[in-house]
């Protein structure tokens, strides 16, 4: 999921409102988008959607009344805070958005050498990163379990961004020759 993508948008809009369903699927809610605690600020409105974890920042394009008999707001755009995620979350979502084919491996896991074999017969265009050799690799599952929503095991799998899942999601992919056209469809480096 780009967050980043989102910047710019509205409260409402559909880019927001797909993240927000999204999330919701791995957060066992009911499916239907919690009512945000909106808390009002001279410089911004916050949406809050504690269930989800998440909140949004919008900075108005005038300064807001924070009376309590005062106008419910129209912020104006989605500020970049908005997404602050730690220092280790970006890290890990950078790496999901700037490698086409992205593989968090744990290095003496089988499914993962499987997974790395399978996708290095077809590209050399992949990054992989063996969390058992990070430092915070127990913080890098916890980001990725999010991220996911809830895949918890290695290795796991992004194509263009997208969580495929892991092992057993690549080789139905691979063994119903979908594999190879989605790579190409992404515009990676074929052997």
């Amino acid at each position: 999921m780009n967050l980043h993508a989102l910047l710019g948008q509205k409260p409402g809009s559909n880019d927001i409102t797909a993240v927000l369903t999204e999330v919701t699927k791995g957060a066992n809610i009911t499916g239907i988008i919690p009512e945000p605690d909106v808390k009002i600020y001279k410089d911004a409105v916050y949406y809050s959607y504690l269930p989800l974890g998440i909140s949004f920042n919008f900075e108005p394009s005038t300064p807001l009344s924070t009376a309590r008999n005062a106008p419910k707001p129209d912020p104006a755009l989605l500020n970049a805070t908005d997404l602050a995620l730690s220092p280790l979350e970006a890290r890990v979502q950078g790496l999901i958005d700037n490698n086409k084919v992205m593989v968090f491996s744990k290095s003496y896991c089988p499914y993962s050498a499987a997974a790395k074999k399978l996708l290095k017969s077809y590209t050399p265009d992949l990054h992989i990163l063996e969390v058992d050799h990070e430092s915070e690799g127990a913080a890098i599952k916890d980001v990725l379990i999010k991220i996911t929503h809830g895949h918890k095991t290695f290795p796991s799998i992004f194509l263009q961004s997208v969580s495929i899942g892991g092992w057993d999601n690549l080789e139905a992919m691979d063994k119903k020759k979908e594999l190879k056209p989605r790579l190409e469809a992404m515009g990676v480096e074929l052997l």
